[in-house]
């Protein structure tokens, strides 16, 4: 079977961090346990850090923002994004 590839709008991998379970969370378990790939460029993990970091007044655990970024970094495709679109 072939594994389904997936690319997280920010909103997930914030909500994820936030609350920890519900929809977001699962999905990151899933790519925790490779049965999706997730597939990141460098702007969308900036993207992600950058936005949690304006999250510290929502009572965020920095701890467990650090464990997802890095889980996300090290189970992820890394691509870089082209230029001018999909032509």
């Amino acid at each position: 079977m072939k594994i389904p590839r997936v690319v997280f709008d920010t909103k997930v991998v914030i909500f994820a961090a936030l609350v920890g379970q519900g929809l977001p969370a699962k999905l990151i378990a899933l790519v925790a346990t490779g049965r999706v790939s997730l597939y990141l460029s460098e702007p969308t993990i900036q993207e992600y850090v950058t936005v949690l970091a304006r999250s510290k007044s929502a009572d965020i655990d920095i701890a467990r923002v650090q464990r997802l970024v890095g889980l996300l970094n090290r189970k992820a495709t890394h691509v870089t994004p082209r230029l001018g679109g999909l032509g």
